[in-house]
């Protein structure tokens, strides 16, 4: 266990920061009044009492607060815990994100010292669970867990797990949580140089980079649905997109749609300009634009701006000849043939709607469509995350098969996953008949001989599979890794 020595704050960025007895930690934000407190992955920052004593020992004068540090804990050596790594004092819960910080402009301390501890020692972490902190209370790490760090976003947020799967170092991983990277037990900056394009990648593949196969999947993320408009049509779409599980962002630029929009149950409202506010969307891959303004002038903004984004779809309200004059408009501009296309207009399936319920009901219906048409693997269902957080047969030994590549006429899709216990149980499937039966065996094994990590190719011609009772020929590989 370890002790809270001093609790650190500045209400400037670029200032010094000030000893306080108590403060108040805030979920997804900070320490209340800190200056460096936001939605990002370093909203606290921690940095063990026993590399300061050390620092001191050197002849450095330097008081609580002086590196920029809001915790200071003794019995932890923070840089040396691995990202995830959490931190309960109280209720207050935090998580570790990073692990040093490079110094560009040199600190004072470095210009008198030569050098600063923070950027080697110092760690940042985001708060999971707010509340109070005071000094000399307990601190406890919990270890790390990568699955009970995606358990905990996967609902609302796009994570992104890549894992090496050949070279010199398989079964390395790195997460991206909302863009942020979150988890890397890779050395070098491998992950962090290509992960662009690890996020672009947006659903399960195995990537190619650097000679180096690296499988990439998307766990969870946050439907959103964007209502550019909230007129008599708006409203019962933003209810039936609630209804439907959506994030729901409405915008209109006159203060009493907008509120209408709040009251049909939209979780995000912008009252301002529809440029300005469909500018402010973050665009992704599960965001769906539906632009039902008042106006041809206003559908011409959202479009061009929503067409530059990252999307799932973007559809219009109008007739077939306003549909027309604005796709001409965005042509005549420079607009790619390839974008206008992806434009629904006029929007929503064609079953006679009338009413607004109606249109709202063939709107979201044309989104089911569209969202259901691409082929997305539901990797890790509940009772495999359970085992996999270890909210079950914690202790226990168990490998994690995962299907990476599949050819031809095999079963299961690329990202179908299972999970072997060390009794031989199985939770999932990736198929069934003799090749479950030999990834299976060949888990067991991995397990009792002690290695973390290895990848089998498992290949079957139809009349293979016909023999062994399976339905399809085709071949798999798998990766299998030790949790």
């Amino acid at each position: 266990m370890g002790t809270v020595k001093a609790i650190c704050i500045s209400e400037k960025r670029g200032t010094r920061k000030k000893r306080v007895e108590q403060a108040e930690f805030v979920e997804s934000w900070g320490i209340r009044g800190d200056a460096h407190a936001g939605n990002w992955h370093r909203q606290v920052s921690l940095l063990s009492f026993e590399k300061i004593q050390q620092f001191r020992e050197r002849g450095a004068d330097v008081d609580y607060g002086a590196f920029g540090e809001n915790l200071v804990i003794e019995g932890y050596d923070f840089a040396r815990l691995p990202l995830g790594t959490r931190v309960l004092c109280n209720e207050v819960l935090l998580e570790i994100t990073q692990i040093g910080k490079e110094c560009h402009s040199h600190c004072e301390i470095y210009k008198k010292m030569g050098e600063c501890i923070m950027p080697s020692e110092g760690v940042f972490a985001v708060v999971l669970k707010g509340g109070r902190i005071a000094e000399g209370e307990t601190a406890v790490c919990i270890p790390a867990n990568l699955f009970r760090t995606i358990a905990g976003r996967a609902a609302d947020a796009d994570c992104i797990l890549a894992t090496v799967t050949d070279g010199e170092n398989p079964g390395e991983q790195a997460l991206w949580i909302d863009g942020i990277l979150r988890w890397n037990s890779a050395s070098d900056a491998f992950f962090s140089k290509h992960a662009r394009r690890f996020l672009d990648a947006g659903k399960s593949d195995l990537l190619s980079i650097e000679g180096r196969s690296v499988f990439c999947e998307k766990i969870g993320g946050r439907k959103n649905l964007v209502v550019c408009g909230a007129g008599h049509v708006s409203v019962p779409i933003i209810a039936t997109g609630k209804r439907l599980g959506f994030f729901v962002t409405a915008i209109d630029d006159r203060e009493a749609f907008a509120q209408t929009a709040e009251r049909a149950g939209a979780d995000e409202v912008y009252c301002e300009s529809f440029a300005t506010a469909v500018e402010r969307v973050s665009g992704s891959r599960d965001t769906y634009f539906v632009i039902v303004t008042r106006g041809h002038q206003y559908d011409i903004e959202c479009l061009r701006i929503a067409l530059k984004k990252a999307h799932a779809y973007i559809g219009m309200m109008g007739s077939r000849k306003r549909a027309k004059a604005v796709k001409e408009q965005l042509r005549a501009e420079g607009v790619p043939e390839k974008l206008l296309e992806q434009i629904h207009a006029p929007i929503g399936i064609a079953i006679g709607a009338e009413s607004p319920e109606e249109i709202a009901i063939s709107v979201m219906a044309q989104i089911i469509q569209t969202k259901n048409s691409e082929k997305r693997i539901g990797t890790y269902d509940a009772r495999l995350m359970d085992y996999l957080t270890k909210e079950k047969g914690a202790g226990k030994a168990m490998a994690l098969c995962t299907i990476v590549e599949k050819h031809g006429s095999a079963p299961r899709e690329v990202g179908t996953k299972m999970l072997v216990l060390e009794d031989g149980s199985l939770i999932g499937t990736i198929g069934g008949g003799t090749a479950e039966h030999k990834i299976r065996e060949e888990a067991l094994a991995m397990l009792r001989e002690g290695k973390t990590f290895c990848q089998k190719k498992l290949e079957l011609t139809a009349g293979d599979a016909a023999g062994q009772g399976m339905v399809c020929g085709g071949s798999i590989v798998v990766i299998l890794q030790k949790m």
